[in-house]
């Protein structure tokens, strides 16, 4: 358009709103002229996607806004349309999710899902629980059934797995007529009965049906796309009846003076049609286009050189298709009408006409005019202004008024600068983004658009078309969006592998792998960890084996390789990368499926091939003995086989079978295994002779202990040389047992004799305190006191050791030779014989 031209010439005034109509794509025309055809269910539209049902052909192809043709499916490879075939399965319609370009086609039986054109990949779904329900019609991932108009929708699980499920069951409660009298957004379904309209929000956690309204004199309705906005139509009387996103019925109805073609929301509060006249009553009135107010009922029309095919409601208006061009038709933003108003006096209205003015030599009028306006705001609906424009001369026209009311800024904070300076560059980002995208798609997006879809879903879309990857990197990159660089990579690859079905594996390998990682200046991008795994999938699914696990040992994801090795069968390499990882979790995870899907043998092949000793499967089935027992058997692990021998024995009746195996193994243990199994015969050969039946399973010392109290020297010398026991291991067990048996003289006695024994401090505190606090012997506790060296550190508790017993003439003696007179002192008034305080006080003078 002119640059001098005022874009409000186009608006209509709808009450208080503007509206205009903007062509959006100049190459679109219907590919054949049955395409067009008055039955909706014959087309489906997305936002960058239209599919069409061709009826001389019987094909459905999917088309962007180029009218390039993505795919083309047959249909009657997948409906039988004869009334007298029991199998009969009709075509019922077609649609296009919004956010994935996903192809439904709906049929009687089951519902086809088509997520990729080339090649063609797609799920079929069914009523699982009730196959004998037939699919009446669908809207919006919402089913209802033929036979008893139950309610389900199509969920997707974060697998991507697709399922129908019920939501609710009718049972008699509504009936619908036709399939005019339901819609469904992603919110609420309003159901049209022959008594009351219903309200379904499925959107809660429980599904809660309610009645809104008991007049039925409605055959059609119409749901807003964003909001719950609600459109009633009588066939009859031809009026529209409207319930706000509020649940508010608007006063009055809409008449209308002929039988609308189609009926459509266009945002929230205004609704769009066109009449189809008769044939002998043709007139121009056949290219205009009517948009209702929903609160007063007035309207303003749209004319149009070509005939409307039809319309389509978006997030932020409607689309009218017709035979050469798509048009958009939108409520005018604030701050664009602000600006191009006529007569408008805003401030962004005053500094737009200012860079006019200059532009046209008038400076001081300018500068005048300036001064009178907030030049902050007017800046700032500029730079709104320019998101929502589609026309480039526009777009940099009102950046560059944006620039001048910039530079001009006086008296502003240096942070407010900042931020107005941030918004602009980055507004200018993101239009050079939007035209690099329509150019792309071959359609114009509003900004309102492309937030309601979503960069991802676009890109994700624009990926199906399998000629866009280097495009749409450049895009992600250029948002700084790398995240999605790794799902558009995969789809490139996934592609090329599907078609290149007769080129050898390792020239597609290598011409897939360089183009990912080489980084020469040819490849689509460098990715550092990218899902190779996937990739081994895909040629898993084609049959290419080989090239499956090539891609599947690049992934840097130890798990993800794995996982996808187990499902290629090869299961050693698999097992292998898991236990050279070092990650327990994914070894055992190894682990546990190999032993679900191979047999025992196997098992315990791959497990001695490949783990060392079992590893952490055998920590895991500690609890499995019969599986453990074998397996050590089986890898001739001996050692591990005698301590799961032992663990689950008493040692007394397999310590010769566990001997024999360490003697077997290289155990470092297997002498003291010996020297047990030596000890268990020596005990029961002196239970048959002497009747000591309660020495068998006793250890070497408690053995020891048995002899000392109970048999003759001859038994126990015998015994110590056989098993060479040293002379510290006889005199502890000697004084274990008189302090057992209270016999203190003898104790004494051998403490006194053995020099090892009292200078071992840890002895000596441990007779004390059996002596003192478990026989409460504290005469001859305090006996051993002395035997403890005194130091810094012992001479505190051996001072409370002292006074413990009640021995204070020795707890004296002690602080004298410490020269510790408040010790003393203390000693001294605690003591109550007089004769050791007479002792006490003559200490004093020592110190």
């Amino acid at each position: 358009m002119s640059s001098n031209k005022n874009p409000s010439f186009n608006w209509e005034k709808l009450k208080e709103n503007f509206y205009r109509n903007r062509c959006i794509s100049t190459t679109f025309k219907w590919p054949t002229i049955t395409a067009k055809a008055n039955h909706s269910n014959l087309y489906a539209i997305s936002y960058t996607s239209i599919a069409v049902y061709l009826l001389d052909s019987n094909k459905i192809e999917v088309y962007n806004y180029k009218i390039n043709l993505l795919c083309s499916i047959d249909v009657s490879e997948i409906v039988t349309d004869d009334q007298h075939n029991e199998n009969e399965n009709k075509l019922i319609k077609i649609w296009l999710d919004y956010s994935n370009d996903d192809l439904y086609i709906v049929t009687q039986k089951f519902i086809r899902i088509v997520y990729s054109w080339n090649p063609i990949e797609f799920k079929d779904i069914i009523i699982e629980n009730d196959q004998d329900q037939e699919i009446w019609d669908m809207k919006d991932k919402f089913i209802v059934t033929k036979n008893h108009q139950d309610i389900y929708k199509i969920a997707t699980n974060p697998n991507n797995r697709y399922s129908i499920e019920k939501i609710i069951e009718n049972d008699g409660k509504f009936t619908l007529l036709t399939k005019d009298h339901w819609d469904a957004n992603t919110e609420i379904i309003i159901l049209l009965d022959i008594t009351y309209i219903f309200m379904l929000k499925h959107c809660l956690p429980t599904v809660d049906i309610s009645k809104i309204d008991s007049d039925t004199a409605w055959q059609k309705v119409i749901l807003s796309k964003t909001s719950n906005s609600v459109l009633f139509y009588n066939n009859k009387t031809k009026n529209l009846h409207i319930i706000n996103e509020n649940g508010k019925r608007v006063d009055s109805d809409i008449s209308l003076t002929n039988t609308p073609q189609q009926l459509a929301w266009c945002g929230n509060d205004s609704i769009a049609c066109f009449f189809k006249l008769n044939s002998y009553n043709e007139d121009d009135n056949k290219h205009e286009l009517y948009l209702y107010d929903t609160l007063t009922g007035t309207h303003v029309s749209f004319w149009y050189l070509e005939e409307i095919s039809f319309i389509e409601s978006v997030s932020d208006g409607v689309k009218v298709f017709t035979d050469k061009n798509v048009y958009l038709i939108s409520k005018v933003p604030w701050s664009t009408k602000n600006i191009f108003r006529l007569g408008s006096t805003s401030s962004s209205a005053i500094l737009f006409d200012c860079l006019n003015l200059l532009e046209h030599g008038s400076k001081p009028r300018a500068i005048e005019n300036m001064r009178s306006i907030n030049l902050e705001e007017a800046i700032e609906e500029c730079i709104d202004a320019a998101v929502e424009e589609l026309d480039p001369i526009l777009q940099k026209k009102l950046l560059l008024t944006a620039s001048f009311g910039k530079g001009s800024l006086i008296n502003v904070t240096s942070k407010k600068v900042n931020t107005i300076s941030q918004n602009y560059v980055k507004t200018i980002k993101f239009i050079r983004f939007m035209n690099n995208l329509s150019s792309i798609t071959g359609i114009l997006l509003t900004n309102d658009q492309f937030q309601y879809v979503g960069f991802p879903n676009l890109i994700l879309n624009l990926v199906k078309w399998n000629d866009e990857f280097l495009k749409c990197i450049a895009l992600c990159k250029f948002l700084e969006l790398n995240g999605l660089i790794a799902d558009i990579v995969y789809n490139w690859s996934k592609r090329k592998i599907q078609i290149a079905s007769d080129e050898d594996d390792d020239v597609l390998y290598e011409s897939i792998v360089n183009k990912i990682d080489i980084g020469d200046g040819t490849e689509i991008y460098t990715l550092k960890d990218f899902q190779y795994s996937r990739l081994g999938i895909i040629c898993y699914n084609e049959g290419r084996l080989g090239l499956a696990k090539k891609f599947t040992i690049l992934d840097s994801n130890v798990f993800e390789k794995v996982k996808t090795l187990l499902k290629l069968e090869e299961n050693e390499s698999a097992l292998e990368y898991a236990h050279s990882s070092g990650n327990p979790v994914v070894e055992l995870y190894c682990l546990l499926c190999l032993q679900r899907k191979l047999s025992q043998g196997q098992f315990t092949r791959i497990l001695s091939l490949k783990v060392e000793k079992g590893g952490i499967l055998a920590i895991y089935l500690s609890d499995n003995y019969e599986f453990l027992f074998d397996f050590y058997r089986q890898i001739d692990d001996y050692s591990k086989l005698g301590d799961l021998i032992l663990s689950k024995n008493e040692a007394r009746t397999v310590i010769d079978q566990v001997a024999d195996l360490k003697n077997r193994s290289d155990d470092p243990l297997k002498k003291i295994y010996n020297r047990e199994a030596e000890l268990i015969k020596y005990q029961k050969e002196l239970s048959s002779k002497y009747d000591m039946t309660d020495i068998v399973g006793c250890s070497m010392n408690e053995t020891l202990k048995k002899l000392l109290q109970f048999s003759s020297n001859k038994i126990i010398n015998s015994f110590i040389k056989k098993f060479s026991l040293n002379d510290d291991v006889i005199n502890l067990t000697k004084c274990k047992i008189y302090l057992d048996t209270k016999r203190y003289d003898p104790l004494w006695t051998l403490i006194n004799s053995k020099k090892n024994l009292i200078g071992n401090e840890n002895i000596i505190m441990t007779i004390y305190k059996k002596l003192y606090y478990l026989h409460d012997a504290k005469t001859e506790a305090v006996k051993y006191i002395k035997f403890i060296a005194t130091n810094s550190y012992n001479y505190e508790k051996k001072l409370k050791m002292y006074l413990e017993c009640g021995d204070y003439l020795s707890a004296a003696q002690l602080a004298t030779y410490e020269k510790d007179s408040v010790k003393l002192q203390s000693i001294y008034d605690t003591c109550s014989d007089e004769s050791v305080k007479l002792q006490i006080k003559n200490f004093f003078k020592k110190i």
